[in-house]
């Protein structure tokens, strides 16, 4: 898959109308710290905020996402906004008024082209510790409607291990305080868990998920740690990967068997909900439909006649340029392999013979001949899936369809 890196006025004619609902993702690149584990694209910016210069890069970021906006929607032609989702980063550093901004503009964007502008979930990703009872309503009024914080461990040698960085940690009793109005009045909340330290013990795990249940949110993602070479964690450990400093997949899977006999659903690898609060912009992502980015660091798919013929994929660089690549039909049923069989709910056959002509089967015979007699599998008239046993085998299930 090659990549050109290109400017605006280049990429318009590969960007094509999608005639389909949208799911949009707007990057913050904003950090008052970046932590040790962390390899997503942020920007330090703890001084800035410190001297009360960080209004001026908020302003001219909120003017660039609309302006992105305004350059985007028009080309692509959606039938409707589906799900909207600012990560980063600490989109909690920003006012809540910078997020009406961009709302409102992508609302006007979309009234002015007949576009439906009624999303059913905006999202927003939360460091605890940069936000008080009073910004919290603020963003519910800017129009969130869900909102996740990146708590990572309530376990503070962790924390400190992995380089996690805020203005403060934060304690168990002041977090249960920030989110208590969220639980009376049921609003959609969630909270991220790391696990996969090294020498993390299953009781400790399993602490960790106590706590996070005692602060009733409706959905709880628990992510294997992972270290990506680029990161001071992993040069601390001279390029070992998670998997080579942790033998955790026993507490993994306890704490995950914990958390489903606590009433959440185990929709998606890394993810539990409580019945009708799985994460639907990240389902977007899991079933390889329209995702649009927005945003320095952000990442769209762009799908070509529904994925028939393949996807765009465009990396936002800075200045106006970006890194283009193409998906062709092959690498991208795979994606759809490798996304799809992710989630409990697994691949709507109906929907990816719509896509690529025939079944799974068609494609990866001997392979799901194999897996269904280990027992990796499981299908019926609507859908193809991993089992329960399964999704312990995921990755290596996967490694056998590459081509």
């Amino acid at each position: 898959m090659s990549v050109s890196t290109i400017d605006f006025d280049q990429l318009k004619s590969h960007i094509r109308p999608i005639d389909a609902p949208l799911s949009i993702y707007i990057h913050v690149p904003f950090c008052l710290n970046k932590c040790d584990y962390c390899s997503f694209l942020s920007y330090q910016v703890k001084e800035k905020v410190d001297c009360g210069d960080f209004d001026k890069i908020a302003n001219n970021w909120k003017d660039e996402i609309i302006n992105q906006i305004e350059n985007f929607i028009p080309l692509l032609l959606p039938t409707s906004i589906y799900t909207i989702y600012i990560g980063g980063g600490t989109p909690s550093l920003l006012e809540a008024f910078h997020y009406k901004e961009i709302f409102k503009a992508l609302e006007n964007c979309c009234k002015k082209h007949n576009i439906e502008f009624v999303p059913c979930e905006i999202s927003m990703e939360a460091n605890p510790s940069s936000v008080t009872r009073k910004r919290l309503q603020d963003f519910l009024e800017a129009g969130f409607n869900r909102i996740t914080f990146g708590v990572q461990s309530f376990d503070l040698k962790y924390l400190k291990w992995m380089g996690r960085r805020g203005d403060r940690y934060l304690d168990f009793e002041e977090l249960k305080n920030l989110v208590s109005p969220l639980v009376d009045e049921n609003i959609n909340f969630g909270l991220d868990l790391i696990c996969g330290f090294p020498n993390q013990t299953t009781r400790e795990l399993i602490l960790d998920c106590t706590k996070a249940l005692s602060l009733r949110p409706k959905h709880i993602s628990l992510y294997r740690l992972v270290l990506d070479e680029a990161t001071p964690l992993s040069k601390r450990f001279n390029g070992f990967t998670s998997k080579e400093l942790s033998c955790l997949d026993e507490s993994e899977l306890k704490a995950g068997e914990f958390l489903q006999r606590s009433s959440y659903n185990h929709y998606e690898i890394s993810n539990y909900a409580l019945d009708g609060y799985e994460s639907k912009h990240n389902l977007v992502y899991w079933n390889m439909d329209n995702s649009l980015a927005l945003g320095e660091g952000g990442v769209s798919t762009l799908l070509y006649d529904n994925g028939k013929m393949g996807a765009a994929r465009v990396t936002n660089l800075s200045g106006n340029k970006f890194d283009l690549s193409f998906i062709d039909r092959d690498e991208f049923r795979f994606e759809n392999m490798m996304m799809g069989l992710r989630t409990a709910t697994g691949i709507n056959l109906k929907k990816f013979k719509m896509r690529f002509g025939f079944t799974p089967e068609y494609f990866y015979k001997e392979q799901i001949m194999q897996a269904t007699i280990e027992g990796l599998i499981e299908q019926d008239s609507t859908h193809f899936k991993m089992s329960k046993k399964g999704f312990d085998y995921l990755n290596s299930f996967l490694v056998k369809l590459l081509p």
